[in-house]
């Protein structure tokens, strides 16, 4: 169920949950304005395409790319009425005005605030943006009391599962529920992976029809960032079988050695960091803002530094950045250079 909710509610921002498969359900349309936020431009698309469709009058849709189109532009089509339709659908794509309001013209952005605080009722106005950080705040600030927004990055794991569970037994699957957790975890909840991990899992299960764990582990892969994060963490309780079983596996994606030296080198600063932090006093939610992560990622920052010393984490440091300038002067081989490392 696609929950709507407008900005004026006493949580600030209104929410609807995600698609899955490029599905909206029960949206009611059509409010005057509203704002389609996430960080996939797929799937904002795929937002504004299913709320479209919502529409129950007759409509034209005039779309416009402020990349390539002017305010000014976006402004008329606004205050201009429909013309041979009952109702107009103005769409409004890379808004960077909202950011910078003091690089354009004032009067065009006069103009627009009095739009949004009187809008024409034969238009709905729909705003596509990436994020909400940095911008300009007398605009969030209209934003919030005129619109409707539209969250495409919010993702529950419970419906991501059960929407999986529900493929699967629809196309006569049966599955283990660790391999369903298992794929969630690896594709980070985030819905397009999985609609592609998963076709690709019951292509490979074909013959069956039957799903495991085991078949979630050898076909699909953790990110780059997941497997450097794990890599971290064998070094840390000098699991030197562990590190050796994740740098293979990175090897078999084709990571670099020198992209793999660079991560580790970063996760381990971070690492210094956030324990530096610690020390001082800051808490898990203060460490979260400082490094602009969630709480849950923050959680986990904290808990992996708690069993290391600083002196170790500053070794590991320059022990990386030693084999980094020896592998780029010639000195050392970097596949060797690494492993020796994870040795250790």
């Amino acid at each position: 169920m696609v929950d709507v909710k407008p900005f004026q509610e006493k949580n600030g921002w209104g929410q609807v949950r995600p698609l899955f498969f490029n599905k909206i359900i029960g949206c009611d349309i059509m409010d005057k304005n509203y704002v389609i936020c996430g960080a996939s431009n797929i799937k904002n698309n795929d937002v504004l395409n299913e709320l479209i469709k919502k529409c129950d009058y007759e409509y034209d849709v005039d779309v416009h790319d402020l990349d390539e189109e002017s305010l000014a532009m976006l402004v008329e089509s606004l205050n201009t009425i429909p013309f041979l339709t009952s109702h107009k659908i103005v769409v409004c794509k890379f808004p960077k005005f909202l950011y910078k309001p003091d690089a354009y013209d004032s009067k065009i952005i006069e103009a627009f605030k009095k739009y949004l605080l009187n809008p024409i009722d034969t238009t709905t106005f729909i705003i596509l943006i990436n994020t909400f950080k940095d911008m300009d705040q007398s605009l969030k600030q209209l934003l919030e009391k005129t619109c409707t927004l539209i969250n495409s990055d919010k993702e529950e794991s419970k419906d991501l599962k059960t929407n999986v569970i529900e493929i699967l037994k629809r196309e006569g699957y049966k599955y283990e529920e660790e391999a369903i957790n298992e794929l969630l975890a690896r594709c980070e909840k985030n819905s397009d992976r999985i609609e592609m991990e998963l076709a690709k899992l019951m292509l490979y299960k074909a013959s069956d029809h039957n799903l495991k764990l085991i078949d979630v582990k050898e076909l699909v892969s953790k990110d780059l960032e997941d497997n450097i994060f794990d890599l971290v963490n064998a070094v840390v309780e000098s699991d030197r079988r562990r590190a050796i079983e994740i740098y293979n596996d990175l090897m078999v994606l084709n990571e670099d050695e020198s992209k793999i030296i660079a991560l580790l080198i970063n996760k381990f600063n971070e690492m210094y960091q956030t324990k530096s932090l610690l020390a001082k006093g800051y808490s898990k939610n203060d460490i979260a803002q400082i490094f602009d992560v969630k709480p849950g990622r923050a959680y986990y920052m904290v808990k992996a530094c708690q069993t290391i010393s600083l002196e170790r984490i500053k070794r590991n440091i320059n022990s990386l950045l030693d084999i980094d300038y020896r592998i780029k002067s010639g000195q050392l081989d970097k596949s060797i250079a690494l492993e020796l490392f994870l040795l250790k």
